[in-house]
C-alpha cells in the first residue's frame, strides 16, 4: 500500500461552560492496513474497551488495531455506553463522547472513513432521528441523511433539534473516501432553570417549574432528576458547578426524588432546614397536578416550624385578660376569648407569655389556660 495522508479535524460541541472541546487527529497510512482509533471525553476520564478487552482510558489512541466492525464500551463508575463502530484499514476512526447518567443525558460523535470512488459522499445519522443538518450554514435535510458533492477541504456540520443541545462537527473531506458521522444529541432536562411556582404555605421551601412536553423526559422521572443534576453541574453556564440547584424533585404523580434520582419519603425530605424543589411535570397539565399539590401540602406541614400554643379555658366571664407583665397588678392590654389558641412564647411563674394574632405580646394566667 502506498503512503497517503488523511487529515481529520473535529470540533465537538459538547463542553463545560461553553468552552469548546477540540480534537485534531492526523494519521499516516501505513503498510499492512492497520486501523487507528482515537477516543476522547470532554467530561471526566472514561474506561475504553474493545470487544470486551480493556484498552485504557481517555484520551486513548492506537494505530495498530484490526480492521472491521467492533463493539466499543465506554464506562465510568456505574455508567457505561456500548456502540458498534467501524475500524477501516489505514484510516482513523474518531470517538468523542461525554458520558452522563443515562444515554439520553450523554452526547458524542463517531466519525469514520470508508473507501469510495465517489469523493465527497457524506452519511449523517443521529440519535434521535429527525435532526436538522446544516452544512457550512446551509440546511441540507434531516437525519438519517445521505449527501453527495461535498467539495474536498474543510467544512462545518451543525445538527440541531428542539429540546436538544445542538452539536457541531468540523471535518476535512479527503479524496477517494466517504465520510460517515454519527451524533448522539443531549436532551435538555429543563429550560433556563424554570420559573418559580407560587404555593400557598409557610413552609421553608421554594418550588420551580421544570415541566416539559417531551415524553422522553417524563417517561422516566428518576432519570430526569439525575439529568437535571448532571446538566446543571457539568453543562449549564448559568448554574453553579459546585452543587445541584435543587435539593429534591416532585413529579406529576406526587412522587419525591433526591438528587441521585432515588425515590424518597417525605420524612426524609423534612429533615432539611430549607428546600429547593424542582417540579418534573408536563406542560399539558398547566400547573401542578392534584397529586403533586397534595404531596407538597404534606411536605409543607412537615417543614412548618413547630409553634407552641395554649388554649384559653372557661373563666366564667367568657374571656381572659391579657396583662402587660406576669402579675395581676400590671395593666390590662387586651383580652382573649375562651377557646382561643394564642402562641406560647415562654412561661414566667404562674403566667404564660403569649403572642396574639395581631402581634401583641402579653401575659395570661396559667390557671385559665393549658398547653397544646
Amino acid at each position: 500500500m502506498t503512503f497517503r495522508r488523511v487529515f481529520i479535524i473535529i470540533l465537538a460541541s459538547f463542553a463545560v461552560s461553553l468552552v469548546s472541546y477540540f480534537l485534531f487527529s492526523r494519521f499516516l497510512f501505513r503498510p499492512g492496513g492497520k486501523a487507528a482509533l482515537s477516543v476522547n471525553s470532554a467530561i471526566g476520564s472514561l474506561n475504553v474497551a474493545l470487544n470486551g478487552e480493556i484498552l485504557g482510558k481517555t484520551s486513548y489512541f492506537s494505530d495498530s488495531l484490526k480492521p472491521g466492525d467492533a463493539d466499543l464500551t465506554l464506562s465510568q463508575a456505574d455508567n457505561s455506553y456500548k456502540a458498534r463502530i467501524t475500524l477501516t484499514g489505514g484510516a482513523l476512526t474518531v470517538v468523542n463522547y461525554s458520558l452522563g447518567p443515562s444515554e439520553a443525558f450523554s452526547e458524542g460523535e463517531f466519525i469514520w472513513l470508508t473507501p469510495s470512488s465517489d469523493t465527497g459522499s457524506l452519511l449523517v445519522i443521529s440519535s434521535p432521528d429527525g435532526v436538522d443538518v446544516q452544512l457550512d450554514n446551509t440546511r441540507i435535510g434531516q437525519t438519517p441523511l445521505s449527501y453527495k458533492g461535498v467539495a474536498v477541504g474543510n467544512h462545518t456540520l451543525t445538527l440541531s433539534k428542539d429540546g436538544y443541545r445542538s452539536h457541531t462537527v468540523k471535518f476535512h473531506v479527503q479524496p477517494s473516501y466517504k465520510l460517515n458521522i454519527k451524533v448522539n444529541l443531549f436532551i435538555l432536562p429543563y429550560v433556563s432553570g424554570g420559573g418559580k411556582i407560587s404555593f400557598p404555605s409557610e413552609a421553608r421551601f421554594n418550588i420551580y417549574d421544570l415541566s416539559t412536553d417531551n415524553p422522553a423526559l417524563y417517561a422516566d422521572t428518576s432519570a430526569w432528576a439525575k439529568g437535571v443534576v448532571f446538566y446543571a453541574a457539568s453543562m449549564d453556564k448559568d448554574s453553579s458547578p459546585s452543587a445541584s440547584p435543587y435539593d429534591f424533585f416532585i413529579d406529576d404523580q406526587g412522587f419525591t426524588f433526591d438528587k441521585a434520582g432515588t425515590k424518597v419519603s417525605l420524612p426524609t425530605v423534612s429533615d432539611q432546614n430549607s428546600v429547593k424543589i424542582g417540579y418534573l411535570g408536563r406542560v399539558s397539565d398547566q400547573g401542578l397536578t392534584a397529586a403533586a399539590s397534595q404531596a407538597l401540602s404534606s411536605l409543607a406541614q412537615k417543614l412548618l416550624p413547630q409553634v407552641a400554643k395554649v388554649q384559653v379555658l372557661p373563666t366564667g366571664l367568657g374571656y381572659l385578660k391579657v396583662r402587660q407583665g406576669p402579675s395581676i397588678t400590671t395593666a390590662e392590654i387586651g383580652r382573649v376569648n375562651v377557646g382561643d389558641t394564642p402562641t406560647l412564647l415562654s412561661e414566667d411563674g404562674s403566667f404564660y407569655k403569649i403572642q396574639l394574632p395581631d402581634g401583641t405580646v402579653g401575659y395570661i394566667s396559667s390557671t385559665y389556660a393549658k398547653k397544646l
